[in-house]
């Protein structure tokens, strides 16, 4: 009788646990009744995950640019993680998000094995019609504008190495993560000290941060091209926290961030890790309470007793009922980013071995260095081809009163197509933002008692923004960047063959660009000589370079190496092919050839 009264207990447990899984109509419901709010609609589910055997854990539907992530079990929150920017693919899925989307497997999982039978309250109101994920919200929006990654753009002072997909190795995660707060607060103008490590493949690597200036004025929010002083910033990140650099991952195996900011980027003596499985305070208040100050916090997460983990940034939040998400920048070029929930998913539960740490506190030192440099005047002339600028008074305290302020967009290059320009912008009343160009297509801006985001083309070279400011109320301001859509002047591979003809780098009457690499091959079927009379060849000299190959013997022969000036000379090889490769480096450019 007590084999078959406890059999009895287990099939009745086994059943009201079953009663608590969400059915594919009910996890569609909720994800429309979620992307309600946004005036969407659920155009596909993306993805079911699923256990091993076979249990639904969690669904994942899309709308347009949006995704949500919805419970499988009605006895944990419906919503897990959600994005209003972009869709949920499953082909791409970044290492951070799987590392979330595995934790909320694992805890799903578990929890259809407990005796937990009440069902999350949220589930009692979500299904009803006409829910309104909206009510009581609580929110910051994401902090951070930029939305950096770790591969090409950003990684032209990391060690070389040919495996990587552009011969150089990725950044890495923490090392992005850093510049990118770094790079919100514009501080330090200059860093403090020098450091070296010795890394087991690439040999010594070093930074002196107290002799470099990180220039960002030409740093931008997100770049379309290689971004030398981002790419400086961020690897100096990396040599800081000892980076072990890899050609398709880079990664930190230390707790040095925090110490970082503090010893060489001059930030505060209290910036700091808190782990959460540690810490005796409250999670959710630390992390809102430094959002709502304006102060994102460098976040991370990793597997125990593993130490495959994940350094992002933690830049805004929204709070619906009781229930945090927390927005993250991946530092994957924003792909990705959103909204997740990081606690336990069932009461009394954990998170599975997924160990989280926060650095609390990171924000420059401003009882040793001045900041911010809030009272500007005068006008300033930004030149690089992408960059950024704000009103100086940082993302944590108001523009200034009395303020007259010009800042002129004009980029060194000869032959602008146009300029991609974004900026943020919170205005108080009788104060005004005035923005200009030369493009006659465009309307002139002039912003007052307003606040939201200007995206602009601007066919033009030029671009001006002026503030304005009386004696009254003053606002947050603005933060702005843009970069410069330029002409591309050679293909990787011409092919010539005419007896007669010009070869030239591509550029015509203008400049060549930098982070050139043209190859161009002449081949002239029956002849057996080549002769090339160079009328016009202007090069940075030892740094820009033409070689010149014989492409009729294997393997190929180096003929002659050009560089610096050459006037009106002619030159004749014996071969009737001949393969021409001009290389340019990242700085200065000339006429050209």
């Amino acid at each position: 009788m007590k084999k078959v009264y406890l059999l009895n207990i287990c099939i009745m447990i086994a059943a009201l646990s079953h009663a608590q899984q969400v059915s594919y109509q009910e996890a569609r419901q909720a994800a429309q009744s979620f992307f309600a709010k946004q005036q969407k609609a659920v155009t596909q589910c993306a993805h079911i995950e699923t256990s091993s055997n076979h249990d639904t854990l969690f669904y994942i539907f899309n709308a347009n640019n949006a995704y949500v992530l919805i419970s499988a079990d009605k006895r944990c929150q419906p919503v897990l993680a959600f994005s209003d920017k972009t869709t949920f693919q499953t082909n791409n899925i970044i290492p951070p998000v799987q590392m979330w989307m595995g934790n909320y497997a694992a805890q799903i999982q578990s929890l259809k094995q407990q005796n937990v039978l009440r069902p999350h309250r949220e589930w009692l109101a979500v299904l009803q019609p006409q829910k309104d994920f909206d009510n009581d919200i609580e929110a910051v929006a994401p902090l951070l504008t930029s939305q950096w990654g770790q591969g090409v753009n950003y990684n032209y002072y990391c060690p070389k190495d040919e495996d990587g997909t552009n011969g150089r190795c990725v950044t890495g995660c923490v090392a992005t993560a850093m510049a990118q707060l770094i790079y919100y607060f514009r501080f330090p103008d200059t860093g403090m000290a020098s450091y070296s490590y010795t890394h087991d493949t690439y040999g010594t690597l070093s930074a002196n941060f107290g002799q470099t200036k990180y220039d960002y004025d030409a740093m931008t929010d997100k770049p379309d091209q290689i971004n030398l002083p981002m790419s400086l910033l961020i690897h100096h990140c990396g040599v800081a926290v000892d980076m072990v650099y890899g050609p398709n991952a880079s990664g930190m195996y230390n707790h040095k961030a925090a110490y970082a900011l503090r010893t060489y980027f001059k930030y505060s003596p209290q910036t700091a890790y808190v782990f959460r499985d540690t810490t005796l305070m409250d999670w959710d208040s630390l992390i809102v309470t430094h959002l709502n100050k304006n102060i994102p916090l460098y976040y991370a997460g990793w597997s125990v007793p593993d130490t495959n983990g994940h350094g992002f940034v933690c830049d805004g939040y929204q709070k619906t009922d009781s229930t945090y998400y927390y927005h993250f920048n991946f530092g994957w070029d924003g792909y990705m980013d959103g909204y997740f929930y990081t606690a336990a998913l069932s009461p009394g539960g954990n998170n599975f071995n997924l160990a989280q740490e926060i650095i609390v506190n990171a924000y420059p030192d401003t009882s040793l260095y001045h900041y911010p440099d809030i009272q500007l005047s005068g006008s300033r002339t930004l030149t690089a081809l992408s960059g950024s600028f704000e009103d100086g008074s940082s993302p944590i305290q108001n523009y200034a009163n009395n303020m007259d302020y010009t800042w002129n967009i004009q980029p060194d290059h000869d032959s602008i197509i146009h300029i991609k320009f974004d900026i943020y912008f919170q205005i108080a009343q009788n104060d005004t933002l005035f923005i200009h160009s030369d493009d006659a297509n465009l309307s002139n801006y002039i912003i007052t008692q307003d606040s939201g985001k200007l995206s602009l083309n601007v066919f033009s070279p030029y671009i001006q923004v002026r503030l304005k400011t009386d004696t009254g109320e003053t606002k947050n301001g603005f933060t702005a960047s843009y970069s410069s859509d330029i002409p591309s002047y050679c293909n990787i591979l011409q092919m010539l063959s005419a007896k007669s003809g010009t070869v030239e780098d591509g550029s015509g009457a203008n400049r060549y660009n930098n982070f050139t690499d043209c190859k161009t091959l002449l081949k002239i079927d029956g002849m057996k000589f080549i002769s090339l009379h160079f009328t016009k060849f202007e090069t940075e000299k030892d740094k820009d370079i033409l070689y010149i190959y014989d492409q009729g013997v294997n393997p190929s022969v180096l003929l002659a190496t050009l560089s610096g000036a050459i006037h009106d000379t002619v030159f004749s090889f014996q071969t009737n092919t001949l393969m021409f490769v001009f290389q340019t480096d990242e700085q200065n450019t000339f006429d050209g050839w």
